[in-house]
């Protein structure tokens, strides 16, 4: 009889001790599934660096925006109303940070929306509205700016026309828009001919293979820019892209280059 009076009691005293570890091992589960306050954009990602975009504007085709961000939490900021003046305007100044350590406020660089505002992400800034919100609508993938040292990727960047069927492409003095495409993540292709604005769908696959789609413009007259019907039927026709330092070339299987392009970058 006398095992059975101690077994009560040793079971008692080791359910407490099951019942005590449960508990801390899920206090201890409960807090590492939470992020530690350093576990932020600003803290953990190669934000430092260049960022290059075109993003929407009301009155131009678009606006032309370069933002370098430095370690020393400064910036300078450059941007070109396309369509509307070549002039560029800079901005300099130092990076706010917000209590997440996500989001960012340029001082001083305020636009005629209001102050500038980012969200910080993996080798991109995403504009945000004037209360720190991200941007909702049929063009809130415009208001991307990636990082221009990420990769060699030929998606998000400016892309100026400058050769055409082995011709080069001149810019007049009073000419306000220079033929250009620019390649959105979204898969769509907006930029223009050299007077109309040109639209449509792209898709990119393996092996440098690139093919244009729907592809649209609008319809002025455009007699300063003889080019435009050739620009508009190489998209139509090109099958393949190359893409060297900051030049990017499209063809059509092994001929010679229909069409080249360089990146644009305000210094």
């Amino acid at each position: 009889m006398l095992p059975l009076c101690f077994a009560r009691p040793i079971s008692v005293i080791a359910l407490g001790i099951l019942l005590t570890l449960s508990a801390c091992n899920q206090k201890t589960g409960q807090k590492s599934s939470n992020p530690t306050p350093a576990d932020n954009s600003r803290t953990s990602l190669d934000w430092p660096g260049t960022y290059i975009g075109v993003v929407p504007c009301a009155d131009c085709e678009g606006i032309l925006t370069q933002i370098q961000l430095r370690a020393d939490n400064t910036y300078e900021m450059a941007t070109q109303y396309m369509g509307k003046s070549k002039e560029t305007y800079r901005k300099k100044g130092a990076i706010e940070w917000d209590a997440s350590g996500n989001q960012i406020r340029l001082v001083g660089a305020n636009m005629p929306s209001g102050d500038m505002r980012y969200q910080v992400g993996e080798n991109v800034l995403i504009q945000l509205d004037q209360q720190g919100k991200r941007i909702e609508g049929d063009l809130a993938e415009m208001y991307r700016l990636p990082k221009h040292d990420a990769d060699n990727d030929v998606r998000e960047k400016y892309w100026k026309l400058i050769e055409l069927y082995g011709k080069p492409i001149t810019v007049k003095e009073d000419q306000k828009r220079e033929a250009h495409l620019i390649l959105k993540f979204s898969g769509r292709v907006i930029g223009s001919t050299g007077c109309n604005r040109l639209m449509g769908g792209y898709t990119l696959e393996e092996g440098y293979r690139i093919r244009f789609s729907k592809i649209a413009s609008t319809l002025m007259a455009c007699p300063d820019v003889p080019y435009e019907g050739e620009f508009l039927k190489a998209l139509e026709e090109v099958d393949n892209y190359a893409l060297r330092n900051d030049t990017l070339s499209f063809a059509k299987g092994r001929a010679a280059y229909a069409a080249r392009f360089v990146a644009v970058y305000l210094h």
